[in-house]
C-alpha cells in the first residue's frame, strides 16, 4: 500500500478511488441524493429507525450540533434533533456527501451550495492538496474530502490549495452548525411564548 493510500485509510477511506463514476453520477455528485420531510415526532422516529444503518447520518447531524451528546443512540439522533429544532428536511447532499437537517428549502439550498463549492474546488485539485486539507478537518465526523475520495471524482492535477479546501469544508460545517443553532433558538423561543 502506498503512502497516500495509508494516509487515506487513516482518514477512514480504506479504498480510495475504488468507485468509478459514470458521467451522470459525476454530474450528481453535489446534488441532493435523498430528501425526507420530518413533520411529526413519529416521522423522526420512523426515519431514524429506517436510516439507523447509514454510517454517516448520526455523526453528521451530531457534528453540527455540539449541544447533543455523541452517545445518543443512532436511531434516536433524528428524534433528538427534531426535539430541539422542530420540523425540517433531512437530506443527503450527494451520494458521498453529508447528511443535513434544515428547517426549510432556503436553508437546505444554502447548505447544498456550500457543499457544491467544496466539491467544485476539490475536483481539479492535486491528491496531495486534497489529502492535506482532509487531514486539517477538525469536525466530529470523517472529512467530507475523505468521503469523496472513495470515487474517481478528481479529474485534473491542479487546482485549489489545501488551505482553500480546508476552509471550504470548515465553511460548510460552520453553516450547518449556524443553521441548526438558529433553528434551535427559534424553536426554544416559540415554546416559551405564552
Amino acid at each position: 500500500m502506498s503512502a497516500p493510500a495509508h494516509a487515506w485509510a487513516a482518514l477512514g477511506q480504506p479504498r480510495p478511488r475504488s468507485v468509478r463514476l459514470s458521467p451522470a453520477a459525476r454530474a450528481r455528485l453535489a446534488h441532493i441524493a435523498d430528501l425526507r420531510d420530518v413533520f411529526y415526532p413519529s416521522d423522526a422516529e420512523g426515519i431514524g429507525g429506517e436510516y439507523s444503518g447509514e454510517t454517516h447520518l448520526a455523526p453528521d447531524l451530531l457534528a453540527a450540533r455540539p449541544w447533543l451528546t455523541a452517545d445518543t443512540p443512532r436511531r434516536e439522533v433524528l428524534t433528538a434533533v427534531m426535539a430541539q429544532e422542530w420540523t425540517g428536511l433531512l437530506a443527503l447532499l450527494g451520494e458521498y456527501g453529508p447528511w443535513v437537517y434544515a428547517p426549510d428549502v432556503a436553508a437546505l439550498q444554502g447548505l447544498s451550495r456550500a457543499y457544491a463549492a467544496l466539491v467544485s474546488a476539490a475536483t481539479p485539485a492535486r491528491e496531495e492538496d486534497v489529502l492535506a486539507a482532509a487531514r486539517r478537518h477538525a469536525g466530529g465526523t470523517a472529512s467530507l474530502l475523505a468521503r469523496l475520495e472513495a470515487t474517481d471524482y478528481r479529474q485534473k492535477e491542479r487546482g485549489a490549495a489545501p488551505e482553500t479546501l480546508a476552509a471550504l469544508e470548515a465553511a460548510f460545517w460552520a453553516r450547518a452548525g449556524e443553521t441548526a443553532a438558529a433553528r434551535r433558538a427559534e424553536w426554544a423561543a416559540r415554546r416559551l411564548r405564552p
